[in-house]
């Protein structure tokens, strides 16, 4: 299969080739770059794809990094895709309305409706909320109000909120 697709370039008079340059620029909007090819560096070469659609904003694309190293594959004398990276500085990917994002500080999903950090957040404080309720809780009595109505977990409810604590502080390393 892969013969006979090769064939058929070849067939046609064209030229399947691929060099390697230095990142020089990057249009994230776009999702384009501009490549310095090493072996000719005073060349430039313009709108170099990040994605296949360059008009479109969905699909999965990779940032490469300014000043990295990237394989640039033509797909004709004036189009070339970057094929390989040496260094991202992110990776998006897009289906619908939801966006995932991964670059240097952490990873980012993103709907219409929320993201997954406040979502997560939003869910340790609820957790919070009800250790301390539970922590606090008294009955009252037509006597006055109890000591405690569970004495003895009071402890590891405690003990749960610093878990939670520690839980949400690494979250927010990973997720932003």
């Amino acid at each position: 299969m892969i013969g006979e697709a090769i064939r058929r370039l070849a067939d046609k008079g064209d030229e399947v080739y691929s060099i390697v340059g230095e990142v020089t620029e990057i249009d994230a909007a776009g999702r384009t770059c501009t490549v310095q090819p090493v072996a000719e560096p005073e060349a430039l070469i313009y709108d170099v794809r990040l994605q296949a659609d360059i008009e479109g904003s969905v699909g999965m694309v990779s940032f490469p990094k300014k000043g990295s190293l990237v394989v640039v594959t033509f797909l004709n004398p004036a189009t070339g895709y970057v094929a390989l990276c040496s260094e991202v500085e992110k990776v998006e990917w897009t289906v619908g309305e939801k966006t995932l994002t991964f670059d240097k500080d952490g990873l980012r999903i993103v709907s219409e409706v929320s993201d997954l950090k406040t979502e997560l957040n939003a869910f340790a404080d609820l957790l919070n909320s009800i250790l301390t309720t539970l922590t606090t809780f008294q009955l009252a009595t037509n006597v006055g109000p109890t000591v405690s109505v569970m004495p003895n977990i009071v402890a590891d409810l405690v003990q749960y909120q610093l878990d939670l604590a520690n839980f949400k502080t690494n979250l927010n390393t990973i997720v932003h």
